[in-house]
């Protein structure tokens, strides 16, 4: 039997703790067994939870209302009205609740399945990368992975645009840099801006073999904004900010 924590012993516990989660009188949770993932919607805090680790998310930041809980918040509402359809059962006969019955249901609205999707990636992304960092080789080539692609990503959404990106000229871009970026090579440091720029030649034409053959074969590329025109000089501001 477990021994009953004393009053004093419960203050000690809360002197010492880091953070003090409160679930507060809206508290709603959901726990998909299929993924491993739970998310917990509390007073001040949603935490997204693995077998491995937590996520604490402020509701409230600098900036206002924290993005991430605004959407885990939706799909916990979608999850629970939907309670029954997701429901399945494992070799015991245990009710469990599943993620890829909830993507299955007839009944979603086109918000809801939105919703749905941008949470499921985002959690996928969010659960790899605390799992890069370490002394071996995969590890250490994950990070760079990784890092090179933040790299690659940030430095070409920051750059300033006079009018409307398509998502497949911004992929392109992207994938551009990140070769540059990815290259292990050696040459002279004077040379560095001429390498950048006949990679970014070779792989835009590349990019442009692509689109012909997708119209030969009597196909054609779809243009979905990435990113709108730059009302303001984001890297400039971007500066100003920092300093």
């Amino acid at each position: 039997m477990d021994k009953k924590i004393t009053k004093q012993q419960l203050q000690k516990r809360i002197d010492g703790a880091q953070l003090i989660v409160e679930k507060g009188a809206n508290y709603k949770a959901v726990y998909f067994a299929d993924r491993g993932i739970g998310i917990y919607s509390c007073k001040d805090y949603v935490i997204t939870s693995t077998n491995f680790h937590q996520n604490v998310w402020n509701r409230v930041t600098g900036s206002g209302y924290n993005k991430p809980c605004y959407f885990l918040d939706q799909l916990i509402d979608i999850a629970n009205a939907h309670k029954d359809d997701m429901a399945d059962k494992n070799g015991k006969g245990e009710v469990f609740y599943s993620l890829e019955k909830l993507k299955s249901v007839e009944s979603l609205t086109e918000a809801d399945k939105l919703i749905i999707t941008m949470v499921e990636r985002w959690i996928y992304v969010l659960n790899d990368a605390p799992y890069v960092i370490g002394a071996e080789k995969l590890d250490v080539t994950n990070l760079m992975l990784q890092y090179i692609s933040w790299l690659a990503k940030s430095n070409t959404m920051i750059q300033q645009r006079p009018e409307d990106v398509i998502r497949n000229d911004f992929n392109n871009q992207y994938i551009s840099l990140f070769r540059f970026l990815s290259l292990d090579a050696e040459i002279a440091p004077d040379l560095q801006a001429d390498l950048q720029a006949e990679v970014q030649k070779i792989e835009s034409e590349a990019y442009e073999k692509i689109k012909s053959y997708i119209e030969s074969k009597g196909g054609k590329t779809i243009d979905v904004i990435a990113l709108p025109k730059s009302e303001i000089d984001e890297a400039q501001a971007l500066n100003e900010l920092q300093k």
